[in-house]
């Protein structure tokens, strides 16, 4: 199968295509379900129509769109220790996006 330039795209754009996140694009790249390649500006770039029957395949397998959002069951409510906690993980993870995404900016 011959790939146009076109059909590369990045993790944001393919993300807002398929209506995945692209925690979920990023996970198929790195298990082998669909091609990526880095541009030379340093940003990863997956085929967008792979992205597409990935996405395709989950809706029909769960009859909806995935979501990043967790659900909690009904009548749950978390002590404030483990909101405190929970907190805490929130930030030291956005942090490290915050980190990761100026390093790839500086590149």
């Amino acid at each position: 199968m011959a790939v146009g330039q076109q059909d590369w795209v990045t993790l944001e754009d393919a993300a807002l295509e398929a209506k995945v996140p692209t925690t979920t694009i990023r996970d198929w790249y790195r298990s082998g379900a669909i091609e990526a390649t880095t541009a030379p500006e340093g940003h990863r770039l997956v085929l967008l129509s792979q992205v597409q029957e990935q996405a395709t395949g989950l809706r029909r397998e769960s009859g909806k769109v995935p979501s990043s959002r967790v659900t909690l069951p009904a009548g749950f409510r978390p002590d404030a220790e483990a909101v405190a906690s929970i907190n805490q993980a929130v930030l030291g993870l956005q942090d490290l996006a915050r980190e990761r995404l100026e390093a790839e900016a500086a590149q």
